[in-house]
């Protein structure tokens, strides 16, 4: 059994998702993997001209679903036929530095009681992105996705949910992560019976996985 599955959803992302590819295989690991690219129902073209490039690949298979079933639906193709010990969400617009996936796998190595892990995630102008939080309450979100975030008193309460006070150098107990790159033991999953809410689409699946 491999060590490691990788799953890469793709929905008419081809440029990203093979940019995400040849970084994993770029890099050399020191723990076996597979990949598993899952197809959301793209256009034909779009999914056409990766399965041509990589299909002959050592340890890529690919699974296609007949429609678009969003984020966590869609992931749970590519779960459902892993054979790894831990399972690496990963978004296609990820770009994997040298050795961060070896980093991710042994800090679950020697950490038995963690169920899921995240990376810090960093924008492509090197400024590192609020990836992790606290579970939000419904005026969080109201607060985040509105013209209220901009007054001194909400800006505080959203800097709060955010976990700004947080060094995103040190390693944390959080609530959440955003569900661009997870790693996550297979067997806890097993252990509480997880299946993606089928009633989330799009957003929150992460959240309600941790």
């Amino acid at each position: 059994m491999n060590k490691l599955s990788v799953i890469i959803l793709n929905y008419n992302s081809a440029k990203l998702t093979e940019k995400c590819l040849e970084k994993l295989y770029g890099h050399e690991s020191r723990h076996p993997f597979e990949i598993i690219v899952v197809d959301n129902n793209s256009s034909q073209k779009d999914i056409s001209n990766i399965v041509e490039k990589w299909q002959k690949k050592e340890n890529i298979s690919f699974v296609f679903s007949p429609k678009n079933l969003g984020y966590g639906q869609g992931n749970e193709l590519g779960l459902k036929i892993a054979r790894g010990e831990y399972l690496l969400i990963l978004n296609p617009d990820i770009e994997v530095f040298p050795g961060a996936i070896d980093t991710l796998v042994e800090f679950l190595d020697k950490n038995g009681d963690v169920g899921l892990v995240a990376p810090q995630l960093m924008y492509e102008n090197g400024i590192i992105q609020d990836s992790f939080r606290k579970f939000p309450k419904p005026s969080d979100i109201f607060i985040k996705r509105t013209f209220l975030k901009k007054l001194k008193f909400f800006k505080k309460r959203l800097a709060h949910s955010l976990m700004w006070h947080k060094d995103p150098e040190k390693i944390e107990d959080v609530d959440w992560v955003v569900g661009a790159c997870l790693l996550i033991r297979k067997g806890a999953l097993k252990d509480i019976k997880y299946i993606f809410d089928k009633r989330f689409f799009l957003f929150f699946e992460d959240t309600d996985l941790c």
